[in-house]
């Protein structure tokens, strides 16, 4: 079943079809995401790996609401650093929309 409607998704790394002239609100908002997201360096250190699928819903004036984890890693540390990664790309140049990314955390990164 894929997501709901008005629900973008998408997972960075495996996004297939989307528009690449900027104007797909998924595309815009796994780059931002994509580019302030840290791995835990304690999580690094202990070989965690996996992918965190976060939800919110971006306003009118592009910040991020009821952010949560939609899907866990399966560790805390990558979890929080996925939402802590979508409240440091705000604000977002899109919006209002829905969205449900997931973030990856591999080691060869």
């Amino acid at each position: 079943m894929g997501p709901a409607p008005g629900i973008a998704e998408g997972e960075k790394g495996g996004i297939d079809g989307l528009r690449t002239d900027g104007s797909d609100p998924l595309a815009v908002v796994l780059d931002r995401v994509s580019a302030v997201k840290k791995y835990p360096p304690l999580a690094r250190l202990r070989g965690i790996t996996g992918t965190a699928w976060v939800s919110f819903r971006v306003g009118d004036g592009g910040t991020p609401e009821r952010i949560e984890i939609a899907s866990s890693s399966g560790s805390a540390l990558l979890d929080r650093a996925a939402v802590r990664s979508v409240q440091e790309a705000s604000p977002f140049p899109v919006g209002p929309a829905a969205f449900r990314v997931g973030l990856r955390f591999e080691l060869s990164e």
